[in-house]
C-alpha cells in the first residue's frame, strides 16, 4: 500500500515518506524535529485516494500503518499532520 501512497498526492507521500520501519512507537527516524507525536492514534492527510474523494489517507506511527478512512470521520477520529511542499 506504500506504493500506492507514493502516487497519491503532496501530503500522504511526505507523511509517509517519514515512516522508518526499523522504529517503533513511534515509528519515526531516531533523529528528526518532531516532538509529542502521539502515535496511539493515527494522522490523517487531506490527500483523497485516487479515484474516491471521499476516502483519505491514514497514518499510524506506532508502528508505520497505513490505511484509508472516510473524510466524515477523520476529522473526529485522527490528529492532523500539516504539510507544505517547501515553497
Amino acid at each position: 500500500m506504500k506504493d500506492n501512497v507514493h502516487t497519491a498526492g503532496l501530503g500522504a507521500s511526505l507523511v509517509v515518506s517519514l515512516i522508518d520501519y526499523g522504529q517503533f512507537d513511534p515509528a519515526l527516524p531516531p533523529v528528526q524535529p518532531f516532538s509529542a507525536v502521539q502515535s496511539a492514534t493515527a494522522y490523517w492527510s487531506s490527500t483523497s485516494f485516487q479515484g474516491v474523494p471521499n476516502l483519505v489517507w491514514i497514518v499510524g506511527f506506532q508502528g508505520g500503518q497505513i490505511g484509508l478512512d472516510d473524510k466524515a470521520f477523520a476529522g473526529h477520529d485522527y490528529h492532523v499532520w500539516p504539510v507544505r511542499d517547501g515553497s
